[in-house]
């Protein structure tokens, strides 16, 4: 009976688990270039009360939406942006870009956006950006915009917000970027709905499971205690 304690105090551990990641991805489902995180069960380190669960980030395209900002560049394929924060290289997708005080092309936060010359400088944001990020201030070629892609996207990691970090990466060819443009979350709500209705479900399934213990546990002691009487 402890055996079937802990199998479905396991399980209400994982229904947590997965009702937190969800209620995080909708929280994000306005956020720039936000990837939802789905929770999957497989056999390895990271176990939650027996039962072992590894998060995945979902890298697809989220929803792209057009801006009148020219430093707005969001990518409708596969890749990321690089960029630098101090001596780190981290890769992004969001690109809700400005121009800071030092004539830098810097992220939302003030980290340097990387170029095929390394930091991207700018006297004007009266620019033009095509499908493969190079950058044209009145019809002279500026900079390119680095764009890769890890090698094993799943040996990515997050960083902190929306900032990533990989080990080997390689240069996207045609990134598909898209000027006066942001990338938003890809969260689907009605993806998300349906696990809220799965993760109910099952919370519901382990109450009445460990309820029918609760009353066959009483059952039991008071057979014992008629006997003994």
């Amino acid at each position: 009976m402890d055996f079937l304690i802990d199998t479905v105090a396991g399980s209400l551990s994982s229904d947590l688990s997965r009702l937190s990641l969800v209620s995080n991805n909708l929280s994000n489902i306005n956020s720039l270039s936000f990837k939802r995180v789905v929770n999957s069960i497989i056999s390895g380190d990271a176990s939650v009360d027996g039962i072992n669960i590894h998060q995945n980030r979902d890298f697809s395209v989220g929803n792209i939406v057009p801006t009148e900002n020219s430093l707005d560049v969001a990518l409708s394929g596969e890749g990321f942006f690089v960029v630098q924060q101090g001596d780190s290289t981290l890769l992004t997708r969001r690109g809700d870009f400005h121009i800071d005080s030092e004539d830098k092309l810097v992220t939302h936060d003030g980290l340097t956006v990387l170029g095929s010359n390394g930091a991207i400088f700018l006297s004007s944001d009266d620019l033009s950006i095509d499908q493969l990020g190079n950058i044209f201030h009145n019809d002279q070629s500026v900079d390119t915009l680095s764009i890769v892609k890890p090698i094993d996207i799943n040996s990515i990691s997050n960083v902190r917000d929306t900032y990533y970090r990989a080990e080997n990466y390689q240069v996207v060819e045609d990134p598909g970027i898209l000027q006066h443009h942001l990338e938003y979350s890809n969260v689907d709500i009605s993806q998300e709905m349906v696990q809220l209705i799965e993760i109910s479900r099952h919370f519901q399934m382990n109450q009445v499971v460990l309820r029918t213990y609760d009353e066959l546990l009483a059952n039991t002691i008071n057979q014992f205690a008629d006997i003994s009487q």
